[in-house]
């Protein structure tokens, strides 16, 4: 059974992806030089690959925050010594992204602006896929509620692309406003895909980038795009058949690893009930000797 297909809210995607593919489904507006606006969007990426979404279409957030915050810190440890202070000075930490403002209004189809029937709301449902994308945070589950695997979460928004995850998420219902939530949430940013103005190429680099390219020309693109363009449509066919072949098998092996797991585990159990039917038939020989 395949993925079903979901129109994508971004109007410049004609054909929505069907299965796990590197190539994003939600350009950036920028991208195009065509200056429209983006409303901050969300995808899920795979645990084998950053460049690997999984999901459908893009989450787009039912409303645009009210305010959108960036925390850039220096990471400084001081030591205080006998003869005075020493500081180590250890880079940057991690950006961090941080906004606040409000869900939609919750309208009832058939009873208008509703607070007792909130949950039969389009903003109801656009909240609470916000809040499982927070829950989840990119991870896979076993039945059991372990996590598995650990994928990440992509964000989207005016300044460019951003891979991380969520740190904190945070609801507030108020009497000033009983149709709607106030919802701040902070995201961790670990890695820049895309910067804008600028493109940043940080694959397989943990070093910071100190200076991102610059624009020339009319249009943006990177390396990677640059050289996917100079491939011929057989050689981008065989390439994304390996990918795919790749990704397959690396889902195969965790499959068997867990696999494999459990038999160790049953046969552990199995071995320990044996070692005390063993030692209770032993104790009963005892006391019958007696």
């Amino acid at each position: 059974m395949g993925v079903p297909v979901i129109r994508s809210p971004n109007p410049e995607v004609t054909q929505p992806i069907t299965e796990p593919t590197s190539q994003f489904d939600y350009p950036h507006p920028l991208q195009g030089r065509r200056g429209t606006p983006i409303p901050v969007a969300f995808q899920i990426t795979s645990p084998f690959d950053r460049r690997t979404v999984l999901l459908p279409h893009m989450l787009v957030m039912h409303v645009n925050p009210q305010n959108f915050n960036e925390n850039h810190t220096k990471k400084i440890e001081r030591i205080q010594t006998r003869g005075g202070f020493v500081e180590q000075h250890w880079g940057d930490e991690l950006s961090e992204v941080s906004a606040d403002g409000s869900t939609g209004a919750f309208v009832n189809l058939y009873t208008g602006l509703s607070s007792v029937l909130r949950q039969q709301t389009i903003a109801w449902d656009r909240y609470q896929d916000l809040h499982d994308l927070f829950h989840n945070n990119g991870s896979v589950h076993d039945p059991n509620g372990n996590i598995v695997l650990q994928g990440n979460v992509m964000l989207l928004y005016d300044k460019g692309t951003y891979l991380g995850y969520f740190r904190a998420f945070d609801v507030e219902e108020t009497a000033d406003s009983p149709f709607a939530f106030k919802v701040n949430w902070t995201f961790k940013v670990q890695e820049v895909i895309l910067r804008i103005p600028g493109f940043v190429q940080n694959r397989g680099r943990q070093a910071p980038i100190f200076q991102t390219l610059n624009l020339r020309g009319s249009s943006l693109q990177t390396t990677e795009a640059a050289v996917e363009e100079k491939e011929t449509p057989d050689e981008t066919q065989q390439r994304q058949t390996e990918e795919r072949a790749q990704q397959e098998a690396l889902f195969e092996q965790a499959r068997l690893d867990r696999l494999r797991e459990e038999i160790t585990q049953e046969r552990l159990a199995e071995e320990a009930a044996a070692a005390e039917a063993a030692a209770a038939a032993t104790q009963q020989r005892k006391a019958k000797g007696r």
